[in-house]
């Protein structure tokens, strides 16, 4: 979605829109990009675009539903996001900035722009990968796979040999079973 600088200059812009998610993500370049998967659905979209002295201000609200995959138990689930936002931009020629802009750039919610016109995908895609979680878990209480077979043990739980269920040695210590001294006993031995 392109908008022309000298309009915005002109009078403030509102626009409301709804883009279909595949179409953001080749904004960065990489169509292999994890976050880029999971964007399956449209994205919904108002933006107010005004003049700030000597940059642009781009004001505005996204919802989307991802459909990432847990990080957990590997299923496919329902993600809602819901962002508001707020981007300051500035144009990247030097005569365009002086010393306090320069430093105001270092702000999470400052950017560059070069040309006439302003791209709102590469906007709206940064606000999605900055609001997403670094990795998706399903829910909280989520069980993840089985180490050993590999089972979703959300859907049922296995009869495999863990650790805890085998008796390792370690177990055995914290526990003090038969056969084999707590941790406590083994540091009196010890000291004898």
């Amino acid at each position: 979605m392109i908008v022309s600088i000298k309009h915005i200059k002109k009078q403030n812009i509102q626009l409301t829109n709804s883009l279909a998610g595949p179409c953001l993500s080749p904004v960065i370049g990489q169509s292999s990009d994890e976050l880029s998967l999971f964007l399956k659905n449209a994205v919904d979209f108002s933006v107010e675009l005004s003049s700030s002295g000597k940059g642009l201000l781009v004001q505005g609200n996204l919802s989307t539903v991802l459909a990432p995959v847990c990080a957990r138990c590997l299923e496919e689930f329902q993600f809602p996001l819901a962002v508001s936002f707020s981007v300051n931009l500035f144009p990247s020629t030097k005569k365009g900035l002086d010393k306090s802009d320069e430093v105001d750039i270092l702000n999470a919610n400052v950017d560059l722009y070069s040309g006439r016109e302003i791209d709102l995908k590469p906007i709206l895609w940064e606000q999605i990968a900055l609001n997403s979680p670094n990795r998706f878990i399903c829910r909280e209480e989520c069980l993840g796979l089985c180490q050993i077979c590999g089972n979703n043990l959300n859907e049922k739980l296995c009869q495999c040999e863990t650790d805890e269920t085998r008796g390792s040695i370690f177990s055995r210590l914290l526990s003090g079973q038969k056969g084999v001294p707590s941790l406590t006993e083994s540091r009196k031995q010890q000291k004898h």
